[in-house]
């Protein structure tokens, strides 16, 4: 009898293993399909050209003002409606590369200039799924009419240890538009 109940138990604990392992096959397959993307895998374009060197880039907020109003004579209670939607300024950085050197600057120049077929471009910023070896593009804002409205060149100092020369430029735009890819 006692040999029984050993051989029950040992059956009883490989078809819990093999319970337990499905379940941790699921369970693994569910977080790769609900993992977060990462901030560090991205590309941007100026006009359908990939621009490389960003370090860092951020998406404007949007918010949409509130109107409140009172109908008729209902004196107690307020209704809320949305108002016009506003955006942030797109805002990004990157290390100073030999291959363009004055690519911010001259698209700054031109601004400045009032040159407005060089001063106006669309920039397209695609966040990529980082996983496997090709990255590709999962979502991408797109700013239509974007024009540099501020140029920060490099703070240079001698006694920082090679740190990597970077510009910054805030960049105004007509329309922003988000899809996935």
């Amino acid at each position: 009898m006692l040999q029984t109940i050993g051989v029950a138990g040992a059956l009883g604990l490989a078809s819990s293993a093999a319970e337990a392992e499905t379940e941790a096959t699921a369970d693994a397959a569910a977080l790769s399909r609900h993992d977060a993307l990462r901030t560090d895998r991205f590309e941007v374009e100026f006009d359908g050209e990939a621009v490389s060197g960003w370090q860092t880039v951020t998406i404007p907020g949007r918010s949409t003002e509130q109107d409140e109003y009172r109908e008729g004579n209902d004196a107690d209670y307020e209704k809320k409606v949305w108002g016009q939607t506003t955006f942030d300024d797109l805002e990004m950085e990157r290390g100073i590369q030999r291959e363009d050197v004055n690519r911010l600057y001259d698209w700054h120049e031109a601004v400045r200039a009032g040159k407005a077929d060089e001063g106006r471009k669309e920039i397209a910023v695609k966040l990529l799924d980082g996983r496997g070896g090709n990255p590709e593009p999962l979502l991408e804002w797109r700013f239509e009419g974007a024009w540099i409205k501020e140029y920060s060149p490099p703070e240079l100092d001698a006694s920082a240890d090679g740190d990597m020369a970077t510009e910054s430029v805030t960049v105004a735009f007509d329309k922003m538009t988000r899809k996935e890819v």
